[in-house]
């Protein structure tokens, strides 16, 4: 699950309406359930208390939650979950022949689940009591006995755990209507979470690379810079107020003040992995893969630059394989695309002067 930064970019969204804890669930339109057959509707689910887990296969934070909400699925018999993924049934189905879950796996391909109960960001976890009513929202690591325990007795339910990881304001729902905020990170671990919505960009433990490269639009396979310094990871947030945009630029002067970040750009000639049309197998979908997200999942298993001239610009129905070491044949034999390695001009971005100040590293500037 290596790649669980790329796919939480790519799949980041704007939630719809903001959740009202104490007022009546919003419908669950799924598509299907996995064992099939379950039933998910209110009218069959009202007299039991019901945990909505908000997840994908692709997503690791996630998964690392799985075994934490399992145990306390057995521990508590009488609470229904259901895990609600937007994913096709082909990449959920795989994953859970590998890793059972406890509890019901649902399908919102179209993502109107997600959309009505505001869930931007994963992994979320949502209470509904046996009368229907929404009673808290919290990441899955606050999830504890005692919040499950309020929930049995139809009470308002309190985070318990750690904080949630997107917000890093101690007060998320008192923010700043103008804020750029930048600390180091204090989780040791590989996840991280990335937000990206209409005047708002926000992140917990994310690499320096990524934040780099997605502040100046740029693949990370083509930031060069010292990779020790591009590894540490970091929780920022910039937002703006309502209707105002220009996060990016904020973004990228957060950093350059910061952290006294200077970047430059020198096209070089190297070697590279160019996507074609070939006999592409590949049918339209609104809500499907673009051939940018492919090129940059390329980049990021092949440790090359990839150059997308497929000339495809819409969004196709296909989904990543589980294992994403065979990517490239993938891309060969499933979609029917061409791929070569040529050596091509590429425009990179180096990294001339680079500050961390923890820890006094320096990269001096040229």
């Amino acid at each position: 699950m290596k790649h669980a930064w790329i796919c939480l970019l790519i799949a980041a969204a704007s939630s719809g309406q903001p959740l009202k804890i104490g007022e009546p669930a919003p419908p669950l339109t799924l598509e299907r359930t996995l064992p099939a057959g379950v039933e998910t509707a209110w009218t069959r689910l009202r007299g039991q208390p019901v945990v909505l887990e908000f997840w994908a296969t692709w997503c690791e934070p996630c998964v690392e939650q799985i075994p934490h909400v399992d145990g306390l699925a057995s521990k508590y018999p009488g609470v229904r979950f259901i895990w609600i993924s937007d994913e096709a049934a082909s990449a959920v189905e795989p994953f859970l022949a590998r890793r059972p879950i406890q509890g019901t796996v649902a399908l919102d391909r179209d993502g109107a689940t997600f959309q009505a109960y505001g869930v931007g960001s994963r992994p979320r976890t949502v209470f509904i009591d046996a009368a229907g009513v929404v009673r808290g929202s919290m990441h899955p690591r606050q999830v504890t006995e005692v919040v499950l325990e309020d929930l049995l007795a139809g009470r308002n339910v309190s985070p318990q755990g750690p904080p949630e990881p997107l917000h890093i304001f101690e007060d998320p729902g008192a923010g700043p209507v103008y804020a750029t905020a930048l600390r180091r990170s204090g989780n040791p671990g590989r996840g991280g979470v990335f937000g990206v919505d209409p005047g708002l960009l926000q992140g917990v433990n994310i690499d320096l690379r990524v934040m780099i490269g997605y502040a100046w639009s740029v693949d990370t396979s083509r930031l060069v810079g010292p990779e020790d310094a591009l590894r540490t990871r970091w929780d920022f947030c910039v937002s703006l107020p309502a209707g105002m945009s220009g996060e990016l630029a904020i973004l990228r002067e957060l950093l350059e003040r910061s952290l006294g970040l200077k970047v430059r750009a020198e096209t070089r000639q190297v070697e590279a992995m160019v996507l074609r049309p070939g006999r592409a197998k590949l049918a339209e979908s609104r809500d499907g893969k673009t051939m940018k997200g492919l090129a940059s999942m390329l980049a990021y298993q092949l440790k090359l630059p990839v150059v997308d001239e497929t000339g495809l610009t819409g969004r196709y129905a296909f989904e990543y394989p589980p294992d994403y070491a065979a990517l490239e044949a993938f891309v060969r034999e499933q979609l029917g695309l061409d791929v070569t390695r040529e050596r091509r001009p590429i425009e990179f971005l180096f990294v001339d002067s680079l500050q961390l100040p923890e820890y006094r590293e320096y990269l001096p500037a040229r």
